[in-house]
This record gives structure tokens, sequence and C-alpha cells, in this order.
């Protein structure tokens, strides 16, 4: 975790620009703290199942978000985490955006981290809709994580060549009785008013390899390969996406999956960035509007 913090904080200063948030997945216990005061910014950790054994993963492979307190983003004191989930808890809050008058924002924006159950499609399912909550009605949201499935359109053609046939199984769905590929988050992100940012930063901004795979992968992962001629014509998705409400899309001016050699050795996925403009996010989280509550 330390090479991690140390990289974050060589890009900050190669950058001259400090992250507003940053959201990190699999810390162990007690490093939500530590990552918070070397990078000198807010934590706010996912809760905790106190009913579990400190031993179980649940306990041990925990999500995060921090805020630089500093930065535009201004985090509600009201706001407690505390949906548990059907795994790992996802990490919550909702900010305002700090306007140039250093008033408050009209609108708050509802910001998500969560690791995906690799192994249950209905777990990965039921949090899913968890996160499609926010985006309902003119709610403002930004969620991203590992979602362990794939995109409807570059989802794998067929998982039936993969060796590690225990992947193959918790990387698919029943379908009429057929196994195939698990792309429901994706689904029901997009039918729940979220657009896949990379996807779009590729398709509409033309950030060339905006979209790729962010699986570094190694020896290890060699089992749970899926054959070049299993693949779609345009490669398989990445399973760690960032997904945006609509209305939050034209504030995107650059999103990006970062490929450093000395990545690998910190990380086996690679890490990916949202780049928003600041003067249209004042501009869409002041817009009046009224919310329906569901």
């Amino acid at each position: 975790m330390d090479e991690a913090t140390d990289w974050l904080l060589r890009r900050r200063r190669a950058t001259g620009r400090k992250p507003a948030a940053v959201l990190l997945n699999e810390l162990r216990p007690g490093q939500g703290d530590h990552v918070a005061e070397r990078l000198g910014m807010r934590h706010f950790p996912a809760p905790i199942d106190l009913s579990l054994d400190e031993k179980d993963s649940r306990r041990q492979h925990l999500n995060a978000i921090f805020i630089d307190p500093d930065g535009p983003l201004v985090p509600d004191p009201n706001w407690e985490a505390n949906w548990l989930g059907p795994w790992l808890p996802p990490a919550t809050v909702q900010v305002w955006i700090r306007n140039p008058d250093g008033s408050m924002s009209r609108r708050q924006i509802f910001l998500g981290c969560e690791h995906a159950c690799y192994w249950h499609p209905g777990h990965r399912e039921t949090t899913a809709r968890f996160f499609t909550v926010p985006g309902k009605d003119l709610r403002l949201g930004h969620v991203e994580g590992d979602f362990n499935g794939w995109t409807e359109d570059r989802a794998p053609l067929t998982l039936d060549n993969v060796p590690d046939r225990a992947f193959a199984q918790n990387r698919s769905v029943l379908v009429d009785g057929v196994m195939v590929p698990d792309t429901q988050a994706d689904t029901l992100m997009t039918g729940g008013g979220f657009v896949y940012v990379h996807g779009y930063a590729a398709d509409t901004l033309g950030i060339e390899a905006a979209d790729a795979p962010t699986i570094v992968g190694g020896p290890d992962k060699e089992r749970q390969r899926i054959p070049v001629a299993d693949q779609p014509p345009a490669g398989l998705s990445a399973i760690d996406r960032t997904y945006a409400t609509k209305e939050l899309i034209p504030a995107v001016v650059d999103a990006n999956v970062i490929k450093l050699p000395d990545l690998a050795d910190i990380s086996d996925h690679w890490p990916r960035y949202t780049h928003y403009g600041y003067q249209k996010l004042v501009e869409i989280t002041n817009r009046p509007v009224t919310v329906v509550r569901h």
C-alpha cells in the first residue's frame, strides 16, 4: 500500500494537481486511515459488519473513498454509509460542489466505490441495483469499482473454452437454462440512468484505449484466459468500470486507463481516472430541479 500511495504522490507532483477524490478497493483493516494521512485526504470507509469474524474476507477486504478537504468536493456531514450489501460493503458518500464564491451547490453528487462478488452473480445484481438508486429522477451519481463482469457489447462470446471451469461458472448467469457470460451489472447501471464513462471517453471523446481491459494478468491468471477466438471483435471490456449519471456526462473532459510498467508490480489491476471540468460541474449541480421521492 505504501508503494501505491508513493505512486499517487509522484503522479500528483508530476501533474501539479491533487485529485479531488481517490477510490480504492481491497484495503486491509487499518490501511484506510494510513492512506488518508499520507495523501492528506479525508477517509470515508465502507461500513463493517461487526458480527462477522475478524478473519472473514468481508472484514479483510475494504472499500474506501478519500476526499481532498481543500478541494471542490464537500462531503455531507449528515451522510452515514450503512448498507452492508451481500458481499463486500461499498463505500459511499454524498458531496456538494464548492462554488467559486465558496457556497455549496444546490444539488449533491452520490459517490460510490464497490468491489462486486467474484463468485455469485446474484450478489453482483443486488449491488448494481443498489447503485441505480441515486440515478433515479434527476439525481447525480458517480460510481466505480470492480464489477467482475463485462459490458453488454464486449462480453466473451462464450466461456466454454476457459480452462478454469470454476472461474467460468462464477462469471456466468443462467438464461433459459444456458450459462452465458455475466453482463447484468452493466445492463442495470445503463438502464438505471448511468453511462459507462470510459466507453464514452473512447467513443465520443476519441481517447484511444480509454475502455481497454484493466486486468494486469500474470501466470496465476493463465487458466482464466479467454481465447481470442471467443472474444468479440472489439475485444473484451474492462471489468473495472466507472459510471456516471447521464446529466454529469457533459462535464467529463478526460478519462483513461493508466498502463505504466511500474504499476504492474503494485497491483494486478490497472488504475483509471476521470477528469471532470469544474465549471461544468458547477453549472450542472446548481440547476433547479424537482426530485420525485420514490
